[in-house]
Formats: structure tokens, sequence, C-alpha cells
């Protein structure tokens, strides 16, 4: 059963880094062509919380999932 939770969680992980590189590309492109910096846009901002906050809010959740578990 722990297994089977730390290997889901890992696929989480793996599936949001995964939407966020690929995201990251077609972002850069449509900032060269306007001209904006890319930190000062919602789009960077969807990208923080897929990369950063998602995977740390998972492991937390897998941390206490173990936790209850054992």
């Amino acid at each position: 059963m722990r297994t089977a939770i730390v290997s889901l969680l890992i696929g989480f992980v793996l599936a949001f880094l995964v939407l966020a590189l690929s995201y990251q590309p077609a972002k850069e492109r449509a900032y060269k062509r306007r001209n904006v910096s890319p930190t000062n846009s919602p789009e960077y901002k969807i990208f923080f919380m897929f990369l950063v906050v998602f995977p740390i809010l998972t492991i937390v959740l897998a941390a206490i999932a173990l936790v209850l578990l054992s």
C-alpha cells in the first residue's frame, strides 16, 4: 500500500513537471514576439504554480498519507 502511494505521487510530480516544461517554450516564443517581460505576466504565475507549488503540495500530502497509514 505504501509503495503504491509513493509511486502514484511520483507520477503526479512528473506529470506536473512535464506540463510545466511543455508550456514554457511556447510562452517564451510569444514574449519574444511582443517584447514583454515574462516575469510580469499572469502566464508566468501559472508556470510557477505548476513547477513549484503543485509538486510541493503533492509531496506534503504524500507525507501526511504515509504517516496516517503507518
